[in-house]
């Protein structure tokens, strides 16, 4: 197997600081037009074909980028089911 120098290293971490920065502006700009959204789309007639494609569409990929950079940013999987679930734990003991 190939040994990984200091110089491979810094290139992952900084593959994993630009999946990031790509995520948080996702994100952000997900927030900033939420909105809009909500008073364009589901105020009126929330069920339309329409709409719920739109719903899809958007975060479907949402909730799969979150997936996505924790298996990134941890790539041991069995360090990332260990975060994920004591991240549901967190939640479900806030409840």
């Amino acid at each position: 197997m190939e040994e990984i120098d200091a110089s491979m290293a810094n290139g992952f971490r900084l593959d994993n600081y630009f999946h990031l920065l790509a995520i948080v502006i996702l994100y952000y700009d997900h927030f900033l037009s939420l909105d809009q959204e909500i008073n364009l789309l589901w105020k009126e007639s929330p069920w339309k074909k329409s709409n719920i494609f739109f719903f899809v569409n958007r975060y479907v990929p949402f909730l799969g980028n979150i997936a996505a950079t924790v298996l990134v940013l941890y790539p041991s999987l069995s360090d990332a089911v260990r975060i994920i679930q004591s991240f549901y734990e967190h939640v479900l003991t806030k409840l």
